[in-house]
């Protein structure tokens, strides 16, 4: 098992890969403790990763990773969630449902750093949209 820390500077290493920033504007950070802002951080309890979310001093959101690989891809997940947020709003197509470029965004990015992931979020993507598809 790998300390936090040695997870953090993974996760910067990722986050330089995509942005070509060393501290991508607050993204790209796994936290050990809560800041209480709806942002995730991680606990390791009983030598497992907790994937925690807080604000205001309540919890969220607690969800145990099975592996490092799987506390990666949520934090990296997240990232690139809030990266293709703001690359659609400043690609939007006015006629056009904007989770179709705010998806592709997150595949490709997703894709640049491991494909099982961008498999992942996709197959994820397509749940989504069973449910609620696309609307234009």
């Amino acid at each position: 098992m790998r300390s936090i820390k040695e997870l953090q500077s993974e996760l910067l290493k990722i986050g330089e890969l995509l942005t070509g920033a060393s501290r991508p504007n607050g993204l790209f950070l796994m936290p050990e403790s809560p800041t209480h802002s709806g942002s995730p951080h991680v606990e390791v309890l009983n030598g497992k990763y907790h994937y925690v979310v807080t604000e205001r001093g309540s919890e969220l959101e607690r969800k145990i990773a099975k592996d490092e690989d799987e506390l990666m891809y949520w934090f990296v997940s997240d990232s690139i969630f809030s990266i293709a947020c703001t690359w659609e709003a400043n690609n939007r197509k006015e006629s056009e449902d904007s989770r179709r470029q705010l998806f592709s965004k997150q595949i490709e990015l997703l894709n640049a750093v491991n494909p099982e992931w961008a498999n992942k979020k996709e197959a994820h993507h397509n749940e989504v949209l069973k449910r609620y598809p696309f609307t234009s």
